[in-house]
């Protein structure tokens, strides 16, 4: 086997299968262990019983006691996701390769021909009567620099129009799922670790494909022009990695001195030899503290958006990256107009102490 820097040469076939395994086996033996824990009560049960009666119980005791039910898909998703990077990675000594074909990778699914009546969600779809049924996304040709301002634009187009993409549907039209390859190559593209191929995320390359660029809907934003707000919410686990899904899904409105103060709050050291210093927001990827403060609970990368640190500062971010739960396709303006207020100081305020995937 010869891996390069061509898309087609990554074993994406092989990520799958690892990850199936992983998923599969991880399941098997959480069921396993709860059906134990199952029978030592159901045992119990029968044993005080026996023990105070001397013929035998008409009633089933297994059915008194449940079986912990679990949440399989997520189960699947972290083993699944935790092989690939421990073991597919490794194995085919992929880390510094991963990054140069994503651009390739991200070509390769909006390449395929469909209609967009195909993946609109439920209802949407008599929306778009008024445009040429004749096109589809390949006819879009991107090489032109079409703007999605341009009125004569297909991006312009979609955006005028009221309906949503449906993830689900359209995740069908970009990969192949009969195919062992496309379903390792989707895995792919939705794992929650980009920090696994990615030596840096808030600077050089793997800026453009950071932790708050969702690269399925980036795809067809780069390539046809397409907002991120036509994506459908209801259905964007589908084409956006869990991570950053929860962060996009994410609704709360905070007042900006609320969000500086968790900003302070999480980027101050509370311990140890720089107790009362703060991090660089610039390099920091997430907030260290929320307790008692406003984004207490939130989603980790929703906290990045809010608070404007990491790849969200204004001096990292790109109009690729979702910067705003609230309006995906903004940059919202700086929080700060500069972040000498956040530069190293002493500070009064130092503490003491279901499936997971589309196919199946």
């Amino acid at each position: 086997m010869i891996i390069n820097k061509k898309l087609e040469s990554i074993p994406f076939d092989k990520l799958y299968q690892i990850y199936e395994e992983a998923a599969s086996a991880a399941v098997e033996g959480l069921e396993q262990h709860y059906q134990q824990a199952h029978n030592v009560e159901v045992a119990k049960l029968e044993k005080a019983y026996s023990d105070s009666h001397e013929a035998p119980s008409e009633v089933s005791f297994s059915s008194q006691v449940e079986v912990k039910a679990f949440d399989k898909a997520e189960v699947r998703r972290k083993a699944g996701q935790k092989a690939v990077i421990d073991i597919w990675m490794p194995r085919y000594n992929l880390g510094s390769i991963l990054v140069s074909i994503i651009p390739q990778a991200l070509a390769y699914i909006t390449s395929k021909p469909f209609r967009f009546a195909e993946v609109l969600a439920a209802g949407d779809s008599k929306n778009f009567q008024n445009l040429d049924s004749s096109k589809n996304f390949q006819n879009l040709d991107s090489s032109k620099n079409i703007s999605a301002e341009s009125p004569n634009s297909l991006g312009a187009k979609i955006a005028a129009v009221e309906g949503q993409i449906d993830s689900s549907k359209l995740i069908k039209k970009a990969f192949n799922f009969s195919s062992e390859w496309d379903r390792g190559l989707y895995i792919f593209l939705m794992l929650d670790s980009r920090s696994s191929y990615l030596t840096t995320q808030y600077k050089g390359e793997g800026l453009q494909f950071c932790s708050l660029v969702p690269l399925i809907p980036y795809a067809f934003r780069m390539h046809h022009k397409i907002p991120y707000s036509k994506w459908d919410r209801d259905s964007l686990k589908w084409s956006v990695n869990k991570s950053l899904a929860d962060a996009m899904l994410h609704e709360g409105q905070y007042t900006r001195e609320d969000l500086l103060a968790a900003r302070e709050l999480g980027l101050v050291y509370q311990t140890g030899p720089k107790a009362g210093e703060t991090r660089n927001p610039v390099s920091c990827f997430k907030l260290w503290s929320t307790k008692g403060g406003c984004l207490q609970g939130v989603p980790p990368l929703a906290q990045v958006m809010y608070t404007q640190i990491w790849c969200a500062h204004p001096s990292n971010r790109t109009p690729y990256m979702v910067l705003d739960p609230s309006n995906w396709d903004v940059m919202p303006p700086p929080l700060v107009s500069t972040e000498n207020i956040f530069s190293p100081i002493k500070s009064n305020n130092v503490s003491t102490g279901g499936s997971d995937l589309p196919w199946i």
